[in-house]
């Protein structure tokens, strides 16, 4: 008897972004082929008019799709039945052999050239933007239409995955599907693309902007959803197989999770636990994004806190790619976020300290793409620390606006992954602005440097709330240190006094005390960003008075030294700007 299981398979680990994925069988003729059935009861996936993405990873174990009905194995097919098929709301996916047709109301409106291949993962995007339908094969685009259609009516639907289940119909998919990603009004991609390398995330937003379906993902439950919607495994054309429905991890058990080389873990939500050995991951992975900054040679004046974002990648040296650009120019604000998403908040405004804004951006570090409202700080501020843990992201101190005290003790939060504005958290020890920047473990929270408390080290317990507590003090006094960590040590780096600092000092996370030597950085400055992998912290930007420099640094976190140089940055704000990176010490 045919059975919807997940499996872990030869291929996943050449995959970091596939956490899990679900089998499904065609048994074609038998009326046995396996699907998953997902509840709309709301029509929260009607795409209407507007823009939408579907995301997913295939492996296909045949290319050879004679025997199933119109030699078509459906993949998704929202809506279909014997009574509302002429509604035109529904929309499907089929594959014919080695091509795809993506369309509606039995039309096949746009079909790709000839590109999958059986036993081989595959990433698909199929977005409308700007009123057309595009298909893309592992980043490439391989289809497109013109599509204006509505995608609107007064019914009720149900997705089904791996079947066209509607009576009489044998159009089942044989092979893997998994992280199954429906976003309805927008299109995650612009052109052509690198596939994710990280786990996908829900983008959350209002009913019309938001994901709507995330699914196939775990490597334990075939049913797991994490829009909120119910997943039921069925057989086509046989009613429910809750009997016989068994979630199986396989009998391949070569690329699991190996716990090695530090093995505190989180998992959260839909996020389960990413295959090789946590030593390896240390060591190949991390991306770094810079976003913002502040260019004083750019005229005119208004248009010097920039808008810009870069990104690198932290295990590798080289010079910053363009990312996207903020919704606002940030100079000065501070950067957040988790292992998925990259939070910006605050800036300062030019041409001098008449205000601060209180915006906060959010990204998807794994892909590239503009930033996207998120919602407000309790108060605006420029010059201030953030750091973060796995779930939340903080904001501490900085210069608040004129009207209020101009030097801030505000510290408030967010929870990352749902976007809203600021939470009040607590005060901070001593008031602290001009860039202590910030750092963290899963558990604590640190900030060191700024002004007036130039030689305060502050820590907070991340999931509580409450007032800052006095962690030690530096070595010197610094104004706008830069700080990165492993989710064991935190190094502060640079600043002035006013004289420019290249002078680099570290602290333990999980103790108190004061700060030790721990080398030179190559070039010094103030308003150096920092953030950093579990290995390499990098730092990017720095500001002598009254030039900005555009250079790029790292260190090996365990390992007292001098830094060594990694690349530049695009542009010579960089300074001023914020950095975060998916795998900065703050997550577990």
């Amino acid at each position: 008897m045919s059975i919807l299981r997940t499996d872990k398979i030869a291929g996943l680990d050449s995959v970091s972004a596939i956490t899990g994925s679900v089998k499904f069988t065609s048994d074609a003729g038998a009326g046995q082929g396996t699907y998953l059935e997902v509840n709309d009861p709301d029509g929260t996936i009607k795409f209407g008019t507007g823009e939408f993405s579907i995301e997913f990873w295939m492996y296909a174990n045949t290319t050879d799709t004679s025997t199933q009905e119109n030699d078509l194995a459906s993949i998704l097919d929202y809506g279909y039945g014997s009574s509302n098929n002429t509604q035109g709301a529904w929309f499907a996916l089929h594959q014919e052999d080695r091509t795809l047709h993506f369309g509606f109301n039995n039309a096949n409106q746009v079909q790709s050239s000839n590109f999958l291949n059986a036993n081989t993962w595959h990433h698909i995007a199929i977005q409308r933007q700007g009123g057309n339908t595009k298909i893309y094969g592992d980043g490439t685009q391989v289809a497109t239409v013109a599509d204006t259609h509505d995608y609107t009516d007064a019914l009720f639907r149900t997705l089904q995955i791996g079947s066209q289940a509607a009576s009489g119909v044998e159009r089942n998919f044989d092979g893997y599907i998994s992280t199954l990603r429906i976003c309805k009004g927008h299109a995650v991609y612009n052109g052509a693309f690198t596939p994710p390398t990280r786990a996908l995330e829900v983008h959350p937003g209002p009913d019309d902007d938001r994901t709507v379906v995330f699914c196939c993902y775990s490597s334990q439950d075939a049913t797991q959803e994490a829009t909120g919607k119910t997943l039921a495994p069925m057989p086509n054309s046989a009613g429910p197989l809750a009997s016989t429905f068994v979630p199986d991890v396989g009998n391949d058990h070569t690329h699991g999770t190996v716990l090695e080389g530090g093995t505190a873990f989180s998992s959260l939500n839909y996020m389960t636990l990413p295959r090789g050995t946590t030593a390896q991951r240390a060591n190949s992975r991390g991306r770094a994004v810079i976003p913002g900054g502040y260019n004083p040679s750019l005229s005119p004046v208004a248009s010097r806190s920039l808008n810009t974002i870069e990104y690198l990648e932290i295990n590798t040296t080289g010079n910053a790619l363009d990312f996207g650009d903020l919704s606002f120019g940030s100079a000065s604000g501070g950067s957040c976020g988790s292992s998925t998403r990259g939070l910006i908040g605050g800036s300062y405004i030019s041409p001098s300290i008449t205000g601060s804004l209180n915006n906060i951006d959010y990204i998807t570090i794994a892909t590239t793409g503009n930033g996207a409202d998120f919602g407000d700080l309790t108060q605006g501020r420029s010059y201030l620390a953030s750091f973060s843990s796995s779930t939340r992201g903080i904001w501490a101190g900085g210069a608040g606006n004129i009207g209020s005290p101009y030097m801030s003790n505000v510290i408030d939060y967010v929870t990352i992954a749902t976007a809203g504005n600021a939470t009040d958290f607590g005060d901070s020890a001593d008031v602290a602005y001009y860039g202590p920047q910030g750092a963290s473990s899963p558990t604590r929270g640190i900030w060191a440097g700024g002004s007036p408390s130039e030689d305060m080290i502050q820590y907070v317990t991340i999931a509580s709330t409450g007032n800052a507590n006095e962690f030690g003090n530096l070595s010197a006094n610094r104004k706008a240190p830069g700080e990165a960590s492993s989710n064991t040590r935190c190094i502060i780096v640079g600043g002035y006094t006013p004289t420019v600092l290249n002078t680099m000092e570290y602290i333990t996370i999980a103790t108190t005390g004061n700060a030790k030597d721990f080398g030179d950085l190559t070039f010094g400055g103030g308003y150096v960003a920092g953030t950093s992998n579990c290995i390499r912290a990098v730092w990017s930007g720095r500001y002598t008075v009254p030039a900005t420099h555009n250079t790029i640094q790292y260190s090996t976190i365990q390992t007292l030294g001098n830094a060594q140089d990694f690349g530049d940055l695009n542009t010579l704000g960089g300074n001023l700007s914020g950095a975060i990176s998916d795998t900065h010490g703050g997550l577990a």
